[in-house]
């Protein structure tokens, strides 16, 4: 596997052995079922589903109106989804379109690396899937077996928005010379924490282990979309790119409106004060919770069967804080230090920022 040589010029490594064992004992969910991967240079490190899309990802045909949200996972992307869709398309909150489901509105660009498995197995005993069937409405040309959301995005009506946790270099390689991306950066802190509940909410991955472990295999770079670290430093060195706007998740929740201003610079969307209200209210973490269920582009019935009940009704669904600062509450001190050292030695360019 090592010799395989992707579009994008990495080459492709398998977990093994005792990280494997250890990975699959943690995360005892359906995503571990199959061998798991990183990518050289850098360690990406995804579900071995990733080789099948990697090179249609590569590939994929952007255009000068579409927009890229892009993120470390749990870092504020469904937030700036909502935002960057609603600004564009929404302002006066009047578009019929935004009752569909997040999901459908802004497709996750690779999420079939991550879900393609089980969706077959789902279609092998129940011969339909949500997913599959949205893409038979909007492309009924299309064979999900191609992958379903990566053929969403490209289905999607102009202009699009399109969600995705790849970093900037498994991205088109046209990316930053043909459309706009629009990154977030949230404190590791945080993310930890988001990330954490996360994989302890969803069957997909169910993690079982303690916060400790989870901070290591954080720290250590072994879990999905790792590195968190060379994620951000990537889109840090370029954020003077005309066509990349790096926000912070904290300066949006503490200032939402100077935020969405930026934004909409960047944009070129020019709304008025009203209209950038209307997106921020829209928008808030209280009003996209009541649409919690459709923001994930599920039916109620169909997001519980994805979750761990337990997990929900103690700590929480998808939508569960959106707050900053609730490390304060969870980290003891070492595990705070253990934190920082990984941010002095990984990130130590990045203005970080753990209130607001």
């Amino acid at each position: 596997m090592s010799s395989m040589k992707l579009s994008s010029g990495h080459t492709v490594e398998a977990v093994e052995d005792e990280e494997l064992e250890e990975l699959k004992r943690l995360f005892p969910g359906p995503i571990t079922k199959n061998s798991l991967i990183r990518l050289q240079p850098n360690g990406w490190f995804f579900p071995s589903d990733y080789l099948t899309f990697c090179d249609k990802l590569y590939n994929f045909k952007l255009y000068p109106t579409d927009v890229i949200v892009m993120t470390f996972a749990k870092c504020g992307t469904t937030w700036t989804q909502e935002l960057v869709w609603t600004l564009r398309n929404n302002p006066d909150l009047n578009n019929p379109l935004a009752d569909k489901p997040l999901g459908e509105r802004t497709p996750f660009f690779e999420a079939d690396s991550l879900m393609y498995s089980r969706l077959v197995d789902t279609m092998a005993t129940e011969g339909t899937h949500p997913q599959v069937e949205l893409l038979s409405q909007v492309n009924p040309g299309a064979d999900w077996r191609n992958g379903v959301n990566w053929q969403l995005a490209e289905a999607l009506q102009h202009p699009r928005t399109i969600k995705t946790h790849l970093p900037l270099e498994l991205m088109p390689n046209d990316l930053l010379k043909t459309t706009k991306v629009v990154y977030v950066c949230r404190n590791p802190r945080d993310c930890i924490l988001s990330w954490l509940h996360h994989n302890r909410l969803f069957k997909g991955t169910d993690f079982t282990g303690t916060l400790d472990q989870f901070i290591d295999i954080f720290i250590k770079e072994k879990w999905l979309h790792a590195p968190y670290s060379t994620h951000i430093n990537t889109a840090w060195k370029v954020r003077d790119n005309p066509n990349l706007l790096f926000l912070f998740y904290e300066d949006l929740k503490a200032d939402i409106l100077g935020q969405l201003k930026r934004v909409d610079n960047f944009l070129g969307t020019n709304r008025t004060e009203e209209q950038l209200k209307n997106v921020a209210s829209h928008s808030s973490f209280p009003e996209m919770r009541k649409r919690s269920y459709e923001s994930e582009g599920l039916k109620v019935g169909e997001a519980k069967d994805r979750y761990n009940k337990e997990v929900h009704d103690k700590e929480g669904g998808f939508f569960r804080k959106g707050v900053t600062g609730d490390w304060k509450e969870k980290f003891t001190p070492a595990q705070i230090a253990i934190i920082d050292q990984y941010v002095q030695d990984n990130l130590p360019e990045i203005p970080f920022k753990y209130s607001v």
